[in-house]
């Protein structure tokens, strides 16, 4: 990495990026444990090549990447995405009202009352150990309804856990300190299978829930690293 320091900073580079990677790490596997399929960390590229100018002087990026019904299905659905989960739900009952009942005329409420009524099984106490149950009626409409939610589910959506430590030299462009420093950023991500940082057409910024904190290096001490990941963690699990 190429850093301007001073004495007061941490003693090598080196620590200093054992450290930065560690914490990223750190937040990340806590990020996987939300019911997350795949976590990575990745060192921040620093060299100009063909088609790249590098805008930092390093550091590690972390990403842990969950879908909607899954995490929803566990309990770690984050806020942010409860609207989107939700909007899903409605649509996957009218269309399950639509098509299993053609020629029927249905409100979302009794579309939604619909589908509840023929999934209703799983909800209760049903004899599941009866194989004459498995003949009735109420088990065939239960049988449609749980394979339509299964099938509309399989088509799900992921979003992102983000988690970034950039390191900025003094002399770079975004360096707000002076010095060289350490910008610390967490975020849900929620450009949906994509995980862009910006979309123009949607919005613009696609994080949620965001945290961050810059920090000198000559003041990134083992107390203040153990703020930033606890404080990253918390803006994840909040968003």
């Amino acid at each position: 990495m190429q850093i301007t320091t001073t004495p007061a900073a941490a003693a090598s580079l080196a620590a200093i990026s054992d450290s930065l990677r560690g914490l990223i790490t750190d937040v990340i596997e806590t990020a996987e444990g939300w019911n997350c399929y795949r976590a990575e960390v990745e060192a921040i590229e620093t060299e100009a090549r063909s088609g790249f100018i590098p805008y930092t002087d390093g550091g590690f990026f972390g990403r842990a990447s969950s879908t909607l019904y899954g995490s929803d299905g566990g309990g770690y659905l984050p806020a942010c995405l409860r609207s989107v989960v939700d909007s899903s739900y409605r649509d996957m009952v009218a269309a399950y009202a639509a098509e299993t009942y053609p020629g029927e005329t249905f409100t979302a409420e009794e579309a939604e009352a619909r589908f509840n009524r023929d999934y209703a099984p799983s909800r209760s106490a049903e004899p599941w150990g009866d194989t004459a149950f498995y003949q009735t009626p109420e088990y065939a409409r239960f049988k449609l309804a749980d394979d339509f939610q299964q099938a509309w589910e399989s088509e799900d959506s992921a979003f992102f856990y983000d988690a970034r430590a950039i390191v900025y030299g003094a002399d770079n462009i975004r360096n707000e300190t002076g010095e060289a420093e350490v910008y610390f950023f967490a975020a849900v991500n929620v450009d949906l299978d994509y995980g862009r940082d910006c979309v123009s057409y949607a919005g613009g910024d696609m994080h949620r829930g965001a945290w961050s904190r810059t920090v000198k290096i000559a003041d990134l001490t083992p107390a203040v690293l153990d703020e930033c990941k606890a404080a990253m963690i918390a803006a994840l699990a909040a968003a």
